[in-house]
């Protein structure tokens, strides 16, 4: 009869604990989904100071020429590279991000609209972002653009 009930109830225990466990972290996806949009009309506005304070100590910015900048040379690169750049508007579509205790992961297809001398222009990049939670606060980690999907 034991082993009946286990093998009856076992899979129903571990179903609960599994459903359980998927929004386990409910408000911390909210809490980065706000944040990538934070960081997002920051950089839209070319306020790159305010973008730098969402980013970890040790955080790192990967170019799609295979560049690597961190917390204190993201600012000038992102100011130099996007000086010739107005009207920046950043579209977040398919934002797909998973939450762990203290890590947490977000993708999502970024339709980046801008005005380079009298010609509009759209690029259409895929974004990964790692993002670490310090003292309950969730902090850009890594970020990484590929262009042209």
């Amino acid at each position: 009869m034991k082993t009946k009930f286990i093998f009856f109830f076992l899979p129903i225990i571990l179903l609960l604990l599994y459903c359980n466990s998927i929004n386990k972290f409910p408000n911390d996806k909210e809490k980065i989904k706000n944040l990538i949009n934070n960081y997002s009309t920051s950089f839209d506005l070319k306020n790159f100071e305010e973008f730098i304070s969402f980013c970890t100590d040790d955080f790192k910015f990967f170019t799609l020429d295979g560049q690597v900048f961190d917390r204190n040379s993201i600012g000038n690169f992102l100011k130099r590279v996007m000086a010739r750049w107005s009207n920046l508007k950043t579209k977040i579509e398919e934002l797909d991000i998973h939450v762990g205790k203290r890590l947490a992961f977000a993708s999502y297809k970024q339709k980046l609209s801008y005005v380079s001398g009298s010609k509009n222009g759209v690029m259409h990049n895929l974004i990964t972002v790692t993002f670490i939670k310090i003292n309950s606060t969730w902090e850009m980690a890594h970020f990484h653009m590929t262009t042209k999907y």
